[in-house]
């Protein structure tokens, strides 16, 4: 999940208001103060294992505090602890049924996990409640796209573009999309934007890649695969590259780019079938 630290300020300003004017409640012990103050500040400054360890102890001396509740969830949404942040963000919302950010982390932690029926739910429910926020468009975009639904896919990350079309994650989206559609002119056009929104996006140049795979085109298709390896690993481009290298009869770099693939993630089935097409070995066997 990428989106959950864009809530984080609107959360930590709401506790941030509560704990100055709660702070010489009878109730409100020293330790729980701290704590909470703990909390925002590791949160604040994107410490998210620490929030988690904090968020919980403040949680524990204040069990009604909505606003602790919804940075917890966030900080284990933002920490990859998917199903605790589904657990959290069910308390939040038991809490106070308002906060769209609870519902839009639970959605984008329900998309981690597969569960995509759950996301599209929670997102629609964030929706509801802030029509204004691209970000749960954003989500439900991508719970649209993994349902296989990529018209509806395209309709809500331009609906997020339309409020805000400096977010690169929504071009991201909507190029694969495009790709699912077989759009490609569209899906080029959206990469090429997020990437001169954010020259260091790995996913723009990966969707840029898959259109141009898709058509066949494997020489460029591989460009743009070096320049998302250039920034980061990633298993997906390794196996996609290796795609490519096995189509254009470069064997020795098709098997190298099948093992790097399977070394990062070992279930890549693309990786795994190109091997075996080969005869071939992940490395590490």
């Amino acid at each position: 999940m990428t989106k959950s630290t864009l809530f984080i300020a609107g959360a930590l300003l709401g506790l941030a208001l509560w704990i100055a004017t709660a702070g010489t409640a009878a109730a409100q012990s020293n330790n729980a103060l701290a704590a909470e103050q703990a909390c925002v500040n590791d949160a604040q400054h994107n410490a998210y294992s620490a929030a988690v360890s904090d968020c919980t102890l403040a949680l524990q001396l204040t069990p009604n505090n909505a606003t602790v509740a919804e940075i917890l969830c966030l900080a284990e949404a933002a920490a990859g602890n998917y199903t605790a942040a589904v657990t959290i963000c069910t308390q939040t919302i038991a809490l106070n049924s308002q906060l769209e950010p609870a519902y839009n982390t639970r959605c984008a932690a329900y998309n981690n996990l597969g569960n995509y029926t759950a996301a599209i739910a929670d997102c629609t429910q964030a929706i509801s409640l802030n029509p204004k926020d691209p970000d749960p468009l954003i989500n439900r975009c991508d719970s649209e796209m993994y349902s296989g639904n990529n018209t509806a896919a395209v309709q809500d990350c331009s609906q997020a573009i339309a409020l805000n079309p400096q977010i690169t994650q929504a071009y991201d989206n909507r190029c694969a999309a495009y790709n699912g559609l077989k759009n490609y002119a569209n899906a080029i056009a959206d990469c090429t934007q997020a990437i001169k929104l954010n020259p260091q996006d790995v996913a723009a140049y990966t969707n840029l890649g898959n259109a141009y795979l898709e058509q066949g085109n494997c020489a460029t298709a591989i460009s743009y695969y070096n320049q998302g390896l250039a920034i980061a690993p990633n298993a997906v481009i390794y196996a996609n590259r290796g795609a490519c290298n096995q189509h254009l009869g470069n064997e020795a770099q098709a098997i190298s780019d099948f093992q790097n693939a399977v070394k990062i993630d070992p279930n890549n089935q693309t990786a795994l079938n190109g091997l075996k097409s080969y005869g071939a070995k992940p490395a590490s066997q």
